[in-house]
């Protein structure tokens, strides 16, 4: 009771980034109004800041939602854990190949973590089912 909760209307994406000086989390402001290729062009000087330790503080200020890549360190399964003031974290692990006898495909796990108190399970579900759609078929994405 008594607690405030602000909703933003601008999406921007935490992405977390390992330095030698450990993790930290700079921001891709505004994500919705840029292409993919502009977000990973982005991504890429935020993670030079970042491993210079040339990150200001408006890079790694006002993330909406932060995106870990624990695959690029090997990972290929966490529980990421929430951002704050964020309300939920996703991590993407590393890709693995599976045969199932003659047929051999690629899988990946992708979790999230969020505050249960702001966003409904079902939702989060369905916005996991997104993801992995999108990740399957990308063209899907560009489209849209």
């Amino acid at each position: 009771a008594g607690k405030k909760y602000i909703v933003k209307k601008n999406i921007n994406i935490g992405v977390a980034i390992d330095t030698p000086d450990g993790l930290t989390v700079a921001v891709v402001r505004n994500a919705i109004d840029k292409s993919v290729v502009q977000i990973s062009e982005e991504i890429a000087e935020l993670a030079k800041k970042a491993r210079e330790n040339k990150l200001t503080l408006q890079d790694v200020q006002d993330s909406t939602f932060t995106v870990s890549n624990v695959g690029s360190i090997g990972g290929i399964l966490s529980t990421p854990i929430i951002n704050y003031p964020e309300v939920a974290i996703m991590a993407v692990h590393r890709m693995l190949n599976e045969a199932d006898g003659m047929n051999a495909k690629n899988i990946m796990y992708i979790s999230l973590s969020c505050d249960h108190r702001l966003i409904d399970g079902a939702d989060a579900a369905r916005f996991i089912t997104k993801v992995k759609g999108y990740l399957q078929d990308p063209i899907s994405f560009l489209i849209r």
